[in-house]
């Protein structure tokens, strides 16, 4: 996604690189909350409270990376999509499509692309997990070119539902 808001097409000036767009990247990240969007106020005999940076307001970015539009939205936008938001918005893309497909697929439609891993239940951090173990199995076969192997990549994610009734 940072190439595509990198990109010329998706951009006035071409001086932006997609390094930019890295929350950690220090020159282009909101300093007063390090890019994490809170600010965290410790309290001497209460628990510590977090508030929304008032740089940033909670985008996490500098004014100009947040003036940086991709089909009209800025990057914190985007990542403020959930994943079914998603598909649709980069249909046209099919390196970006083919990753959330296979969220969608698993049934993490409904988390935000901009979503901390630390929020994620254990279940989630589960599937995250699957998604990014089967993603280079499924790649590897599609690029083959049979039409049974592009059954087989479709079918890859729902192996265990397929063996479950020979289990039990």
């Amino acid at each position: 996604m940072r190439d595509l808001f990198a990109s010329p097409a998706g951009i006035e000036e071409t001086r932006i690189w997609p390094g930019t767009f890295f929350v950690q990247h220090s020159g282009r990240r909101c300093e007063v909350c390090q890019g994490d969007g809170t600010v965290t106020v410790e309290m001497q005999f209460l628990a510590d409270v977090e508030l929304i940076c008032e740089e940033c307001k909670g985008t996490r970015y500098k004014p100009t990376v947040l003036e940086v539009r991709y089909r009209g939205k800025n990057i914190h936008e985007v990542l403020n999509l959930t994943v079914k938001e998603a598909l649709k918005f980069f249909a046209e893309v099919p390196k970006i499509t083919e990753k959330l497909r296979s969220l969608e697929e698993v049934g993490l439609g409904y988390l935000r692309l901009g979503q901390s891993a630390t929020t994620l239940s254990g279940g989630e951090a589960q599937r995250m997990k699957l998604v990014a173990h089967l993603q280079p199995a499924s790649r590897e076969v599609g690029r083959s070119g049979s039409g049974s192997e592009g059954r087989i990549k479709r079918r890859l994610l729902y192996i265990f539902d397929e063996l479950r009734p020979v289990a039990f």
